[in-house]
């Protein structure tokens, strides 16, 4: 199964190949820029991809509390792979910075999902019908859902797929 996906401006495009390898071309002049070959990617090869956008901390002198400035954002890749791990691809480094992983669930779950908003942050979603809401800059799970399935009907073993849809409805208690 391969995915692809433009990056949030529009100035690249991303694809898995059937075999595992990412592919990074440049919209405008139609060049492959990078091309990524995990080191497991025969043996648990990434399934899905998601642009976001990685905030870099910046540490601050001793004592003092850490700040991050959005400023020094930059473009990433989460892949999510076979064995359960999200790979976080930086597109300015051509290599993976961060590899998140699941701690609490032994079990390898294949990322069949991955979705990106800025207010929101980075979920997947796993083959055991699990949702998974990613702390980036901690690398751990903030939440974790467990969704049930009714699978009377036969059409569907499960959850495939996730998308963060923002609300902008403001609830009013009265």
């Amino acid at each position: 199964m391969a995915d692809a996906a433009f990056s949030g401006d529009g100035k690249y495009y991303s694809a898995l190949t059937h075999d595992g390898r990412l592919r990074i071309w440049d919209t405008e002049t139609n060049i492959l820029k990078q091309e990524y070959t995990p080191d497991l990617h025969l043996t648990a090869p990434p399934l899905c991809l998601q642009w976001i956008s990685v905030t870099q901390s910046v540490s601050p002198q001793k004592g003092a509390r850490r700040k991050s400035f959005s400023d020094n954002a930059t473009q990433a890749i989460a892949l999510g792979t076979t064995s359960g791990k999200i790979l976080l691809y930086s597109v300015t480094q051509g290599k993976v910075e961060t590899v998140l992983v699941d701690q609490k669930n032994h079990i390898h779950n294949k990322v069949k999902s991955l979705d990106w908003h800025r207010k929101y942050g980075l979920l997947s979603c796993t083959g055991d019908n699990g949702i998974q809401d990613w702390d980036l800059e901690n690398a751990t799970i903030r939440h974790r859902y467990k969704i049930n399935v009714d699978n009377k009907s036969k059409q569907t073993s499960g959850i495939s797929a996730i998308k963060i849809i923002p609300h902008t409805e403001n609830l009013k208690q009265s």
